[in-house]
């Protein structure tokens, strides 16, 4: 394997360290260039692997599909916030919002969200799973693998809420890109973290 691809592979674990531990004062600024940065590096090395648009259907049609499975996520996320205060974990998602909201306003956050949300789909659903797909023996898995390592890397977060919204999240983002295109996914995105963060936080 080339240096290159081992930097694409591997990067993230570095990055989403940095984000979480190093610079977590500035959490969702340091997102914007951790995920501008993998972006950029796909763009360079995986461009054509990236699927914008897996189906026929018309563009309207899976911008739609990736809205309404981020309202349907949002609603999953109400319920399991509500468990989560069974389970006594409500400390953890009182402080998975408190990183989020240090250090920023509203306008930049908002924004800064909408960034994150392209970003990371571009990486994680576009490049990454693309770039899995041409490899034999694991095509048909690639959303899998690519959904297990984005949530892997959230585990230097060293917050079981925010591993457990990056699970639901990746799978749901995987299987959206997976069936319909980035397109899609990063429609999904964008709706269910500005609604989560912003609009109706939870």
């Amino acid at each position: 394997m080339k240096a290159k691809e081992i930097l694409f592979l591997a990067l993230p674990i570095v990055l989403w360290v940095l984000v979480f531990i190093v610079f977590k004062a500035y959490l969702v600024y340091a997102m914007v260039i951790a995920t501008a940065i993998l972006a950029a590096l796909s763009l360079k090395l995986h461009r054509k692997e990236i699927h914008w648009v897996r189906s026929l259907r018309d563009k309207r049609v899976l911008i739609t599909i990736g809205a309404a499975t981020a309202v349907a996520l949002y609603f999953a996320f109400f319920a399991g916030n509500l468990l989560s205060d069974r389970l006594g974990l409500g400390s953890d998602v009182s402080a998975a919002y408190f990183s989020i909201y240090g250090g920023i306003s509203l306008i930049p956050l908002v924004v800064s969200l909408i960034l994150i949300g392209i970003f990371e789909e571009i990486y994680w659903r576009g490049a990454l799973m693309g770039a899995l797909e041409k490899r034999k023996g694991i095509r048909k898995y690639s959303w899998l693998i690519a959904a297990g390592y984005y949530t892997s890397v959230h585990v230097a977060s060293l917050n079981p809420i925010i591993v457990i919204a990056a699970l639901v999240i990746g799978f749901a983002a995987s299987a959206v890109a997976y069936k319909f295109g980035v397109l899609s996914s990063i429609v999904m995105h964008i709706v269910w973290i500005e609604a989560v963060t912003v609009v109706f936080p939870l």
